[in-house]
C-alpha cells in the first residue's frame, strides 16, 4: 500500500489529527519535568538555542500516532523561533512544544536545520527521517561533467568524499569536529542529509529512530540523448540529542551513513559505485568498470551523532552509525 503523505499547516489550525493538539498543556501531568529539575536542582540550557528555552513551557502537544500518514515538518513554513548559526551553516528552525510523542513517521524538509523541543516529556517510539536537509555552505564533491564520462565524487563532511569513476574529486571535509553545530551534509547535485536537534528538558524515550543519512547518487546513462557517469552519493547531516535523562524502552537507533555512489550504469555487474562513509569505513571512490566507458560515483562521507546529558547521568545502550560523541549538556 503507498503511503500518503501530507504537510501540516501550522497557519493557526492544524489540518491533521496527527499533528499538535490545540490545548496549551496546563493540565498535563508535569511529573517529568518535576522530576528532572529535582533531581538535577537545575534547568538544561540546550546547545544552539536560546538559555531559556527550557525555563517557558512549550505551547500545545506534537503526536504522531503509528499507522497514519506520514507527517512533513517544513522548516522554510513557520516556526516558533529562528536561531542563526556561525560560519554559514543554516538557521535553526525551533518547533517548541510542551509534549512530544511520535509514533508514527515524520519526515523533514527544508533548507533550514530543526530543532524539535518538548519542554515536559518526548516520547520518539516512530521515526524522524531528515535524509533530505539542507545543502552544506560551500558546493562539495565534482558533478560528471557534461562532456565526461566520469562518475561524479561524493560530497564531504566528517571525512572527504569518495573520488568518482575516472578521476573526479569528491568533497573535501568540512564542519566542526566538536561540539554539536548543526551541520547538513553535501552534494554535487542536491541536497545531502538533514540536521536535527531533539530536545526535551524532561525524560526522553529514544526507542525508535532518527536518521540524516545521505542520498544514493544516481547512475551513469551510455545512451542519448544525454550520456554521461555517475553522480556522487550525498555526505550525511548532523544529529544532536539532549535531555535530562535518556531512555531505551525498545530498539533505539540513531543514523548518519553516507550515501553510495551511483552505478556506473543501472544494472551492470559490477556496479562500480564507491560506498558510503559509516562508522567503520571512510566512503570509497567509484571506478570505470571494465568494459564500460562510464564511471561510477563516489561515496558521501559520513555525519556527526552528538547525545548530551547532565553530568553524571547514564546514557542507554543505543545503535549508532556512526558512533555517538557522548558529551554533558549545561544547567543553569
Amino acid at each position: 500500500m503507498t503511503q500518503v503523505v501530507r504537510r501540516i499547516s501550522w497557519l493557526g489550525l492544524c489540518v491533521l489529527a496527527a499533528c499538535s493538539s490545540q490545548d496549551d498543556g496546563s493540565e498535563q501531568d508535569d511529573t517529568a519535568l518535576q522530576r528532572a529539575e529535582q533531581t538535577l536542582g537545575a534547568r538544561l540550557t540546550p546547545s544552539n538555542l536560546p538559555a531559556n528555552t527550557c525555563d517557558t513551557p512549550g505551547k500545545g502537544n506534537f503526536n504522531v500516532p503509528a499507522g497514519g500518514d506520514a507527517v512533513v515538518l517544513d522548516t522554510d513554513a513557520a516556526c516558533d523561533a529562528l536561531v542563526p548559526q556561525a560560519d554559514g551553516l543554516p538557521t535553526i528552525c525551533v518547533r517548541k512544544f510542551a509534549n512530544v510523542t511520535i509514533d508514527g513517521v515524520v519526515t523533514l524538509k527544508g533548507a533550514r536545520a530543526l530543532a524539535l523541543v518538548a519542554t515536559r516529556s518526548m516520547q520518539l517510539r516512530g521515526f524522524i527521517h531528515g535524509e533530505d536537509g539542507a545543502n552544506a555552505p560551500q558546493p562539495q564533491g565534482q558533478p560528471p561533467a557534461p562532456s565526461s564520462w566520469n562518475g561524479g565524487g561524493g560530497g564531504g563532511h566528517v571525512t572527504p568524499g569518495g573520488g568518482g569513476g575516472g578521476g573526479t574529486a569528491g568533497g573535501a571535509a568540512f564542519g566542526p569536529t566538536t561540539g554539536a553545530a548543526l551541520v547538513p551534509g553535501s552534494s554535487s547535485t542536491g541536497r545531502g542529509g538533514g540536521a536535527v536537534q531533539v530536545v526535551s528538558c524532561g525524560t526522553l524515550d529514544l526507542s525508535g529512530q532518527i536518521s540524516v543519512e545521505g542520498m544514493i547518487g544516481a547512475p551513469g546513462i551510455t545512451r542519448p540523448p544525454f550520456p554521461g557517469g555517475a553522480t556522487g552519493g550525498a555526505s550525511a547531516g548532523t544529529i544532536v540529542v539532549e535531555a535530562a535523562r535518556v531512555t531505551n524502552s525498545g530498539n533505539g537507533r540513531l543514523v548518519a551513513t553516507g550515501g553510495n555512489g551511483g552505478c556506473a550504469e543501472l544494472g551492470v555487474d559490477p556496479c562500480g559505485c564507491g560506498l558510503g562513509g559509516n562508522g567503520t569505513r571512510p566512503p570509497t571512490d567509484g571506478i570505470m568498470p571494465p568494459g564500460f566507458s562510464t564511471g561510477g560515483g563516489g561515496g558521501g562521507a559520513a555525519g556527526r551523532i552528538v547525545i548530551n546529558v547532565p553530568r553524571g547521568t547514564t546514557v542507554p545502550a543505543l545503535a549508532s552509525d556512526p558512533p555517538a560523541f557522548i558529551g554533558v549538556i549545561g544547567t543553569h
